[in-house]
């Protein structure tokens, strides 16, 4: 009886295998960064291609995990290396200027290639209106590249190097002008005198299609103005 027993079993067991439905497989998720420094002169590209479990716990946060691409990511055509110390995050730095299109691309396991293009947006120049504000009076700041977009923000970064002060202000500016109002409780966290000011445009962009899902990061950052602030 012992034989036909264990038969039946492994007949149970495997009739329960083939009934069950095979697990779907995990999302990927490409991961981008890009940096351009308009006053160095330096652009930096970032991307991490990770893999998100299709089937979680809504109980328990989703768990993303950096995977390797065989063939590594490539930044406008060019191969990224991966960087030193976290090898499966790829990056491109070099000399270079402001381009409004960046494409990242690799090939999946398949080997069909795959791409994810996006646009970047920049600050052409800024003004305030005036080489001296004040801390008790508001001002307009204004800016030419276009509105922003959905997803943008801008980042007004203020530096005393005489008091070692850093002072950031950040902008969500809905509609269709380049235009940020600074009310004169804004300008109160500015001291009397000497500023230097650049400008961070951000932006966040986002795609997704059959199986993958990637976001990117944008940051221009402008060249810097000097004014004076007083009382």
């Amino acid at each position: 009886m012992r034989p036909t027993f264990f038969y039946a079993l492994a007949t149970l067991g495997l009739l329960a295998c083939q009934s069950s439905p095979k697990p779907a497989p995990n999302r990927q998720f490409l991961d981008c960064y890009i940096r351009v420094l308009e006053s160095e002169g330096q652009v930096l590209a970032e991307a991490t291609m990770l893999s998100i479990p299709t089937q979680v716990n809504p109980n328990q946060p989703t768990e993303k995990t950096p995977v390797e691409i065989p063939g590594g990511i490539r930044y406008q055509g060019s191969p990224m290396s991966a960087r030193p110390g976290s090898g499966l995050t790829y990056t491109k730095a070099f000399p270079g200027e402001f381009v409004s299109e960046h494409t990242f691309s690799w090939d999946d396991k398949e080997q069909k290639r795959r791409t994810f293009s996006f646009k970047m947006n920049q600050i052409e120049n800024f003004s305030l209106g005036a080489s001296t504000l004040s801390i008790n009076k508001p001002a307009q700041f204004t800016w030419k590249g276009g509105a922003l977009e959905r997803g943008e923000a801008l980042v007004l970064m203020w530096e005393n190097q005489k008091e070692n002060l850093t002072v950031p202000m950040e902008f969500i500016v809905q509609g269709a002008l380049s235009v940020a109002d600074l009310p004169a409780a804004k300008m109160k966290e500015l001291s009397p005198g000497t500023w230097t000011l650049y400008v961070v445009r951000k932006k966040l962009v986002k795609f997704s299609e059959d199986g993958f899902d990637a976001q990117a990061i944008l940051e221009f950052y402008s060249k810097t103005d000097t004014i004076q602030i007083a009382k």
